[in-house]
């Protein structure tokens, strides 16, 4: 996605993942990155719910005004995975005891 081209969003997209795990070599810096890749308030839908699933990596993928905003389930839906990685470690311990 380039934000520079917002009319190639579709208008009903209800999500967007970029990849975290890319590889940053060759950008030649952060500014021009978020600017040709990153979300801003200018190109953020006001309902849209925001998510992310970590780390970020503010000012070069999201804008801090958007991961901290009152749209923001960030904290939550990282809250909510590592008890989800709990459970799965102590389910997974249970049955291997059982063994």
């Amino acid at each position: 996605m380039n934000a520079a081209e917002p009319t190639d969003i579709p208008q009903d997209e209800a999500s967007l993942q970029l990849d975290a795990n890319g590889n940053l070599d060759g950008i030649p810096g952060s500014d021009e990155y978020f600017a040709n890749h990153g979300i801003s308030l200018e190109f953020a839908n006001p309902d849209a719910i925001i998510m992310h699933p970590g780390p970020m990596h503010r000012g070069i993928e999201i804008e801090g005004a958007i991961a901290d905003g009152p749209n923001s389930a960030i904290t939550q839906q990282v809250t909510n995975g590592v008890a989800v990685r709990i459970a799965v470690l102590d389910r997974v311990g249970k049955t291997m005891a059982l063994r």
